[in-house]
């Protein structure tokens, strides 16, 4: 059963569905296809310069608590169970790939898959910058007066981004992770950055590639 709790935090979430769109991202970013290809989607690219240290846009959605996360994950669980869904496949991936911590209040920020559509969500457009290992931007925590403790997105300290370029965010996930693209990505990395991926794997504990998850050649993800 979901929670009353649970309930009204989804209720929360539909009333910012028709949202004026944020004025950071009014100001500081369009959205466009991404230059990655195939599985990125959209991505966010920026309408100006922006100078470093920039905090560009807010990256909001339905604040969990660890109780409500686990009934989220359970729920999610079971109709993959249902429906027999692979975890690696791109439908269970979209059940939580633009879920993310909030390292002050403890709290996982949680945008639904159906929510990820730019018309059906807009009160923040952080979860539309794409991952790189070669970031221009990172993920920070602020107070926001409109959200509260939050997650944004910033540039750099030094280095900002240009007019008309996409910002990338490192994602951060653990590399042992079942997630084809997110390996292919790093393997792609290792390729040309061959001493900074060496030094990605032992921050991570692995020795070299072979730690990997092995290449999944069926999954379109």
């Amino acid at each position: 059963m979901v929670s009353d709790k649970f309930t009204t935090l989804i209720v929360r979430l539909a009333k910012f569905t028709n949202s004026a769109v944020d004025p950071l991202d009014k100001r500081y970013l369009y959205l466009a296809t991404s230059i990655q290809k195939p599985h990125a989607g959209q991505g966010a690219f920026a309408k100006e310069n922006v100078p470093p240290s920039t905090v560009f846009s807010l990256s909001s959605g339905l604040f969990l608590d660890a109780d409500e996360l686990k009934q989220t994950m359970r729920m999610q669980h079971l109709h993959n169970a249902v429906h027999k869904i692979r975890p690696t496949d791109p439908r269970a991936l979209a059940k939580w790939k633009y879920r993310q911590s909030h390292s002050v209040c403890k709290l996982t920020i949680d945008l639904p898959p159906e929510y990820e559509d730019h018309l059906a969500y807009n009160a923040t457009l952080g979860h539309k910058v794409n991952h790189s290992f070669l970031p221009t931007t990172h993920y920070h925590t602020i107070d926001s007066a409109r959200f509260g403790p939050i997650n944004s997105v910033r540039t750099f300290g030094i280095g900002g981004v240009d007019a008309g370029e996409e910002f990338w965010v490192n994602y951060h996930y653990k590399l042992d992770k079942d997630l084809p693209w997110y390996t292919r990505a790093f393997r792609d990395f290792a390729e040309e950055h061959p001493d900074l991926a060496n030094n990605y794997l032992r921050s991570f504990g692995m020795k070299s590639l072979e730690d990997l998850p092995s290449p999944s050649d069926n999954v379109d993800n």
